[in-house]
């Protein structure tokens, strides 16, 4: 099975078992569990990582890098236990789909004339990412709450896909599974490109730090839904080091999800 179809069923067995907590659960005051909460949540995501020239915006005498918006989403499962009234410790474990975008302005081969080329580039990662944060609840109530923790990812799969177009030329597009790097000659031309097939440039893991915005909305006694505004900041280059032509790149996210919880223990 693939590691998306893994997490569907997971989720799935998630759900069940939490209808069948809440059926369960009749009595007005109950003791705290070690897992007191369990949530299912899913969103959208916006990546705008950094690192090198070709991912982020960069003009100079002869080049121009634009970054452009990169969509991905989130999906995962968590966990909560209670460490007191104010603050609960939630570990997360989510499908993440981020990555890059840039268009390239250049000039086009030879160096001669004015001429140029565009090159446009889209590369996806998708990561199994386990996440651990305390939730620090701001109000008595605990409808909003910040956090701050860490996260680590493993990086299940990428691909890309770069396009062609110039004036002398028809539109070219090439799909691939793995990393292409161009170099670049000091007027701008392309002087040659690497293929590294697979994950083969990438490093296996990402890990960083976790910031985040809670908003909770009360649906019954034990069941409320979460609104959250979700930073990963990586800290780790992604970039294999040992690859000549590889150039740094570490992930940053900002996902807004949408999460069902059930509290499997009345209000503490």
């Amino acid at each position: 099975m693939s590691l998306k179809r893994n997490l569907i069923v997971l989720i799935w067995m998630l759900a069940a078992s939490s209808a069948l907590a809440q059926n369960s659960s009749t009595q007005a005051n109950m003791p705290l569990r070690f897992i007191n909460k369990i949530e299912i949540f899913a969103g959208p995501g916006l990546s705008f990582n950094r690192g090198n020239k070709f991912i982020e915006n960069y003009k100079d005498a002869n080049i121009e890098n634009k970054r452009l918006l990169k969509v991905g989403y989130t999906a995962g499962v968590g966990i909560y236990h209670t460490l007191s009234k104010r603050i609960d410790l939630n570990l997360r474990f989510q499908f993440e789909k981020k990555g890059t975008m840039s268009e390239l302005d250049h000039p086009l081969n030879p160096v001669n004339n004015d001429s140029r080329q565009l090159i446009s580039t889209s590369y996806s990662y998708n990561y199994l990412t386990l996440s651990l944060a305390p939730i620090a609840y701001i109000d008595k109530e605990k409808r909003f709450a910040l956090s701050v923790g860490g996260y680590l990812g493993k990086i299940g799969k990428t691909s890309g896909i770069i396009t062609y177009s110039d004036p002398a030329s028809p539109l070219a597009v090439n799909n691939f599974i793995g990393r292409i790097w161009d170099s670049y000659n000091p007027d701008g031309g392309i002087n040659g490109s690497t293929f590294i097939p697979g994950l083969q440039s990438f490093e296996k893991y990402d890990y960083g730090i976790v910031i985040g915005f809670y908003h909770n909305i009360s649906v019954s006694a034990n069941q409320n839904i979460s609104i959250r505004l979700i930073a990963n900041y990586g800290i780790q280059d992604i970039n294999k080091k040992s690859i000549i032509e590889s150039l740094p790149e570490k992930n940053h996210s900002l996902s807004l999800i949408l999460g069902y919880i059930l509290n499997r223990n009345t209000k503490i």
